[in-house]
């Protein structure tokens, strides 16, 4: 496959988009790799991840918890934009969220002391 990417073109349209910090370490990603040529195209433009990541989250818990000596750990299912969120298990929604910067294979943290 004989791929041609404009990078001047490419950083104006993201740069139009706005949030260019976070947009090219994404965008530089899906470059690399669609160069690489190992991932059909319609593999690397998939949204979804390979793996189920809240699968996964809830496994960790366990060593989570002893790692870090945390009584409790939540697994916050974020919406577009991070502010707010779902619990998973319980269902209970979460505002005030800072995790703006959490995108799919890349999960936000937030430790917090909570008063006994």
């Amino acid at each position: 496959m004989n791929l041609s990417i404009d990078d001047k073109e490419l950083n104006a349209k993201v740069g139009k988009m706005g949030e260019m910090k976070k947009a090219m370490p994404f965008v530089q990603n899906l470059k690399r790799r669609l160069i690489q040529g190992k991932e059909p195209p319609e593999t690397v433009f998939e949204r979804k991840l390979p793996f189920d990541e809240f699968a996964v989250l809830k496994e960790m818990i366990g060593g989570l918890k002893k790692t870090t000596g945390c009584k409790e750990i939540e697994i916050v299912a974020v919406d577009e934009g991070g502010k707010t969120g779902e619990v998973l298990g319980t269902g209970e929604r979460r505002e005030g969220l800072q995790a703006e910067n959490a995108i799919p294979g890349q999960p936000s943290f937030h430790f917090e002391n909570i008063a006994e």
